[in-house]
């Protein structure tokens, strides 16, 4: 999502911790061009803003599962946001 089109705002981060990590970790997040459309850029033409909740999950070198994360995410277009930066 373009930035200057639009205001994202992380609104809840949720973690659950799962396994104790001891070695570097990493995580991923992926979303694809459809998921975009169906759940942010189409909902956004008839809704002022938007509240996406996406998956994210930490996993140590091992490929053991360390924490599962969801981010709550709020996206509206700048062009409705009554309050400017």
């Amino acid at each position: 999502l373009d930035p200057k089109k639009y205001r994202i705002i992380l609104k809840k981060l949720e973690v659950d911790y799962i396994y104790q990590g001891k070695t570097d970790a990493m995580a991923e997040f992926k979303i694809s061009e459809e998921w975009l459309q169906n759940k942010v850029i189409r909902p956004l033409e008839t809704a002022e803003s938007v509240e996406v909740v996406t998956e994210i999950n930490i996993k140590d070198t091992k490929g053991n599962q360390l924490t599962a994360g969801k981010a709550h995410w709020q996206v509206k277009d700048w062009s409705k946001v009554k309050t400017k930066a």
